[in-house]
This record gives structure tokens, C-alpha cells and sequence, in this order.
């Protein structure tokens, strides 16, 4: 039987984290517990899930995210300010949220480049025909 929570938190480098349920105790889960779609969790995201035993007591398995929270959404906003204030004026980035996935983002030049690299824009920006003369 499957069982709706949110996750409490997430640990993305030790791969485990916690989901609280309606009025039981909050569950451990395993990051190899989640769906084939899903990257990461973040504070607040809403899932469904199987409780079963392991080894050491109750988990969470079969973990789908059904909605994102608000950590997630900061996380994003966060992000994106981020590539804003290190990019020039003539590139722009877009931050792209998928919401199985993680933050991604892309650069975009005035001429209609799009590259996913700093590297590449780097590249581009010494060819490019709009570029800014020093």
C-alpha cells in the first residue's frame, strides 16, 4: 500500500534522507529507493511511497515525487541569480527546472547561440559577430 509525506530532508553526498508521514513517525529512505526519473529531493517535496523492513527497521521504497516544495523553488531562484551575476551583458543564462531533475541552466548569446558550458561560451564569445569591443 502506498503512502503520501514530504521529505524532511535530503543529503544529496550520503544519499539518504527522511520523509515525514501524517501523524506516524518519519520514515528513512535511500536514495537507490528512487524512481527511475527522479535526481534528488529537496526540504518539502511532496512523494508516495511503500513502507517495508529492511534490515534495520522501516523504510521508504518506490519513492515518486508527486510535487515540488518550496525548497526547491528557493534552490532554483538561488540558482538562477547565481548565473545572472557571473555572466556578461550581452549572454544571457536561462536556469531550466525540470522537476524530476536536477537545476540546469544554459547560456544564450544576442545572436542565438545556446551553449551549456562556460567553456563553450567562453569560446564563442571571442567569435561571436556581437561581441562587445573593448
Amino acid at each position: 500500500m502506498y503512502e503520501e509525506g514530504y521529505c524532511k530532508w535530503y543529503d544529496p553526498r550520503r544519499k539518504f534522507g527522511f520523509i515525514r508521514r501524517k501523524k506516524k513517525k518519519d520514515i528513512f529512505f535511500h536514495r537507490s529507493a528512487f524512481s527511475e526519473d527522479i535526481k534528488r529531493l529537496y526540504s518539502g517535496d511532496k512523494v508516495r511511497f511503500q513502507v517495508i523492513h529492511g534490515d534495520k527497521g522501516l523504510k521508504a521504497v518506490h519513492i515518486v515525487l508527486l510535487a515540488r516544495g518550496k525548497q526547491y523553488k528557493k534552490a532554483f531562484q538561488e540558482e538562477k541569480d547565481k548565473i545572472i551575476d557571473l555572466i556578461g551583458e550581452k549572454i544571457t543564462a536561462e536556469v531550466k527546472a525540470d522537476p524530476t531533475q536536477e537545476l540546469r541552466y544554459y547560456y544564450k548569446c544576442t545572436c542565438g547561440m545556446e551553449f551549456f558550458s562556460s567553456e563553450e561560451k567562453s569560446a564563442h564569445e571571442k567569435i561571436c559577430p556581437n561581441r562587445i569591443k573593448q
